[in-house]
This record gives C-alpha cells, sequence and structure tokens, in this order.
C-alpha cells in the first residue's frame, strides 16, 4: 500500500535517466593522444586545424580530407562511420535553429545542446526515430567553423558520440 509513492519516484528517476545521452556532454579535450590515435594536422585552402581520430574510427578505413563546393567546405570521411562536412564562417555564431530545421519529412529533437555542440535526432512523421545528426561550432577569434554530419549519410547514435569525440579534440 505504502509502496506506490516509491514506485513512482523510481519510474520517474528511470524516465529522467532516460532522456540523458551518455558521455554526451564531455568538457573540450585537451590535446592528448590515446594508444593507437592519430593526430591529423589539416592544411587545405582556408582550413587549418589538428584533430585527434580515434583508432577505433580508422581500424577499416584511412581518412579523407577533401576540399568541396569550390573549396568553400571541407569533406572529413573516415568509412561510414565518420562522415562530417566542415564550413568556415565569418562570424561567430552558433546558427543552429530546430525551428529551422523542420520539414514536411522530418521533425527534429535536441538531445544534448552544450558548449556549440547539437546532438539532435530526425524524427519520422508516425514518432519513429530515423537517424542521428551533429553539428558543432568552435569559435576561432572573430571567425567561426561549423562541423555538421554530412547531408547525405544516416548515423545512428554511437557513431554521434565517437565523432563528437573526435571534433572534441579540434584545435586550431
Amino acid at each position: 500500500m505504502r509502496k506506490t509513492p516509491y514506485i513512482l519516484l523510481l519510474l520517474l528517476v528511470a524516465s529522467l535517466s532516460a532522456c540523458i545521452i551518455p558521455g554526451a556532454r564531455q568538457a573540450r579535450a585537451e590535446l592528448k593522444l590515446q594508444a593507437n590515435d592519430s593526430l591529423f594536422h589539416i592544411k587545405q585552402g582556408a582550413f587549418d586545424f589538428r584533430i585527434i581520430m580515434p583508432k577505433d574510427i580508422m581500424i577499416a578505413n584511412a581518412p579523407v580530407f577533401e576540399l568541396i563546393k569550390g573549396g568553400e567546405q571541407l569533406a572529413i570521411r573516415c568509412g561510414n562511420d565518420f562522415n562530417i562536412v566542415v564550413r568556415k564562417r565569418q562570424d561567430n555564431q552558433n546558427e543552429f535553429s530546430v525551428d529551422q530545421r523542420n520539414d514536411c519529412l522530418f521533425n527534429y529533437r535536441v538531445l544534448d545542446d552544450e558548449d556549440g555542440s547539437v546532438v539532435f535526432s530526425r524524427v519520422l512523421p508516425d514518432g519513429r526515430i530515423y537517424d542521428y545528426r551533429l553539428i558543432q561550432f568552435l569559435p576561432v577569434g572573430n571567425l567561426g567553423y561549423t562541423f555538421e554530419t554530412a547531408a547525405d549519410a544516416e548515423f545512428d547514435l554511437q557513431q554521434i558520440l565517437r565523432m563528437r569525440t573526435a571534433l572534441a579534440s579540434v584545435q586550431f
């Protein structure tokens, strides 16, 4: 009889903890290499930064860094698990807005939004999650870089969190 409040409290705690993405909120990483991780210094066109690519991403594929859109963007790919497009911006404002992202096929739900990094899901009209996306904004002086999952790729949450960890290592 008196167990009802405890059961309700347990259900509340379980439902709230289910909303948190494990490991999603990480402080900006110092440039520390783990065993078998690789540091890449990317110097192509207007892009000049360093990034640590984790060994588990590079097991079967070497990363490819390629200028696209006439040199305005940089594609970073490593197999099917890592596909990011980088854009240089003239201001250092985060441009992500969920309201602007909703379209006729998908709704967008932000799962985590902290320190210029946004993890969100694309949700079908019937409520099922289609895939997960990531946008990371990094200010550099008066400029900024936007790192975003490639529009033509689909990712699960584990892949997104792995990419987010790599982007946390970006140093200019």
